[in-house]
Formats: C-alpha cells, sequence, structure tokens
C-alpha cells in the first residue's frame, strides 16, 4: 500500500507541518507514504500546484520499482486545499489517458 497525499491548504503550510500524522499512517497502516510540497497561492496561479502534484504521481509510478512499491497500489489524498489538488491531478491524468496510475483518490 502506498500513499501519495497533499497538505491540507492550498495558500499556507507545507508538507512538514503534516508530517506526524503522515509517519503515524504509515507505520499503523503498513504504508508507504509520499508526503508532497506544491507551490502555494497567492504565489502561484492553478494549475501550477496541480501539475507539481502530477509530476510526483508520475515520478512514484515511474519509479515504483526502485521505490520499493507496487506501481498497481497507488491511492492520492488530500484534504480540503490538497482535496482540490488530487481533483485536478486526477482531471489532469484523465486528458492524458493515464488515469490507471491511481488506484484510488480519496
Amino acid at each position: 500500500k502506498q500513499v501519495v497525499s497533499t497538505q491540507s491548504t492550498g495558500i499556507a503550510g507545507s508538507a512538514t507541518d503534516f508530517k506526524p500524522i503522515m509517519d503515524f499512517m504509515a507505520v499503523e497502516c503498513g504504508m508507504v507514504v509520499f508526503n508532497v510540497d506544491y507551490r502555494l497561492a497567492p504565489e502561484t496561479k492553478s494549475p501550477n500546484n496541480i501539475l507539481d502534484f502530477y509530476s510526483v504521481v508520475k515520478f512514484v509510478s515511474e519509479n515504483a520499482d526502485s521505490l520499493g512499491i507496487d506501481k498497481d497500489r497507488i491511492c492520492i489524498s488530500g484534504e480540503s486545499g490538497g482535496g482540490y489538488i488530487c481533483l485536478g491531478t486526477m482531471v489532469v491524468l484523465a486528458q492524458n489517458n493515464e488515469s490507471n496510475l491511481v488506484k484510488l483518490a480519496i
């Protein structure tokens, strides 16, 4: 199991702020978690923040073997602004006919 996760806000905070809960999820659920930072508003405009997360999903999928994960079990997640980033990433994946790279988006 692996999760590529976003932080919960699109305007403040960082992946570091969410490290404790991501560490807990990884240990307690027995999964690999990639906690992703992306460019925030107002310094960047959409879709740049979505494309940041999309590039991480692509990297994780393309490098699954060297990362020691199953590329057929990638899940993406985010809450609040991170949910928007996940939704936007799924749209980009669909536009590129790559929806199969993500097993579950929550």
